[in-house]
């Protein structure tokens, strides 16, 4: 909250603890697809955890995932409408930045080994508002979350951190939150935003992720 603001929801947040991923989602009045965190999400202003599956994780990665839920809960106003990999890179960031003072952080390391030298689809994966960016593949999902992650370092460290994000998401809010963005409005969003094209930060993101695993 005090990073982000959040409103009502950030200062009061409801977790609701379900059985199972059905019960979820009547209470979210929401199809979930097949594909997700398996131990929960967040939805409008609140967050559902599965308790069977969050059970099944160690401490730490219980209380991590809380904290990734808890940022889409707050970060919501600021990034609401904007694509589906600005609102879990940020949750993503403060997982892994949870993570990290409880032993070690997230990797971006399967990004760049094996998917920023094949040409990762950046344009096309940040043009979408579809959950799970529209993928049914459990690895194809995951690599996203990294690339959310890796591009939100940069927006984070090069650009001026938590006001550089507000800006983007207004940015895109004024395209009235279409299902897919064009690639032109990527590009006007994030140079109105951050003042670079789209490309730019794809390659600084780039350069990150290559950084982490130990390639110049």
């Amino acid at each position: 909250v005090a990073r982000y603001g959040g409103g009502k929801a950030g200062l009061r947040p409801v977790i609701f603890l379900v059985d199972q991923k059905k019960q979820a989602e009547r209470l979210a009045h929401v199809d979930l697809g097949k594909v997700r965190t398996p131990a929960g999400f967040q939805y409008s202003s609140f967050a559902y955890v599965d308790l069977p599956e969050w059970e099944n994780l160690d401490e730490v990665d219980q209380d991590s995932m809380v904290a990734h839920e808890l940022t889409h809960v707050v970060t919501r106003p600021m990034l609401d409408g904007g694509p589906h990999s600005l609102l879990e890179g940020i949750a993503m960031y403060e997982e892994s930045a949870y993570l990290s003072e409880h032993g070690s952080g997230m990797s971006v390391e399967d990004v760049a080994a094996y998917y920023y030298h094949h040409r990762f689809p950046s344009m096309r994966i940040w043009r979408t508002r579809v959950t799970d960016w529209g993928l049914g593949s459990v690895n194809a999902i995951q690599v996203c979350y990294e690339d959310a992650l890796a591009m939100t370092h940069v927006i984070m460290d090069e650009y001026g951190g938590v006001p550089a994000l507000a800006r983007l998401g207004a940015a895109f809010r004024r395209y009235g939150g279409p299902i897919r963005f064009t690639p032109a409005q990527v590009n006007q969003a994030f140079q109105r935003a951050l003042g670079v094209p789209f490309s730019r930060v794809v390659a600084e993101a780039h350069a990150y992720a290559y950084r982490a695993l130990g390639v110049s």
